[in-house]
């Protein structure tokens, strides 16, 4: 039977699908951290005297220096992005809060690490070091080495930048936007997450785990910043719902 003209079409949140993404992934990683394998997956990159590949030149220079400053003027560029002239009241606020969150997700991660007591790999007595294997769980509790190391700040040169996928995938603005745009920014951070994040673990700086959470917690900030942006400024109207193109009707987002 067609729906009639004052029907609404009660729409899936835009965000739920990248929201079950990340619940997923958090839930992989706390099975990897229960696995035990962070471990062993160092003793495969380390031997007793160390990590062959800490100061190889393509991962020391390359991958960690010249990767890391590449990350700091991608930063620079959305900051000139964000705040250009011109821009309209809705694109100025999903740049700005694009930039906000993807701030917020470096910022944090380096807090976090700088209260973290867990040493990184090549600080461990099994690899030349000083320090015992302590799970990074195990709040509190000092390995004997200069802690600091979880997660990972590196792979923040890639995952930090996730909150930006969602302008596409949830627009704030009365924009018509590609979804697939942002799931391919996304994949494509994740990819380059993954890069950055295994340099730093072949090199001895640190475990897988420290890669993951990195990239669940700027997940959860992304997703987090945004959901609470759309959430403030539908009672307000000033996001556009999408027109259903079987019935022609304008369906409710709630």
């Amino acid at each position: 039977m067609p729906a009639s003209p004052e029907m609404t079409v009660v729409r899936p949140h835009p965000l739920s699908r990248p929201w079950a993404i990340f619940l997923a992934s958090m839930l992989l990683a706390i099975a990897w951290d229960l696995s035990g394998l962070d471990i062993q997956v160092a003793h495969l990159a380390g031997t007793p005297d160390g990590f062959p590949l800490q100061h190889a030149w393509w991962a020391e220079h390359i991958l960690h220096h010249r990767w890391r400053q590449v990350s700091l003027v991608g930063v620079g560029l959305l900051g000139l992005w964000a705040f250009r002239p011109g821009l309209r009241t809705g694109q100025r606020l999903e740049r700005r809060t694009a930039l906000t969150l993807v701030v917020l997700c470096v910022v944090s991660i380096n807090i976090i690490k700088w209260l973290s007591s867990t040493s990184c790999p090549w600080s461990l007595a099994v690899f030349g070091g000083e320090a015992q294997y302590v799970s990074h769980w195990a709040l509190g509790a000092h390995d004997g080495g200069s802690g600091r190391c979880f997660p990972s700040g590196h792979a923040t040169t890639a995952f930090g930048f996730l909150p930006l996928g969602l302008l596409w995938i949830a627009p704030l603005s009365d924009t018509k936007r590609k979804r697939s745009t942002g799931w391919r920014w996304m994949a494509g951070c994740l990819l380059l997450g993954a890069v950055a994040g295994t340099t730093q673990v072949i090199r001895g700086a640190h475990y897988p785990s420290h890669v993951v959470w990195t990239g669940v917690i700027c997940a959860g900030i992304s997703l987090t910043g945004w959901h609470w942006q759309l959430a403030r400024l539908r009672p307000k109207g000033l996001t556009t719902p999408v027109r259903d193109a079987r019935e022609g009707t304008q369906p409710s987002l709630q």
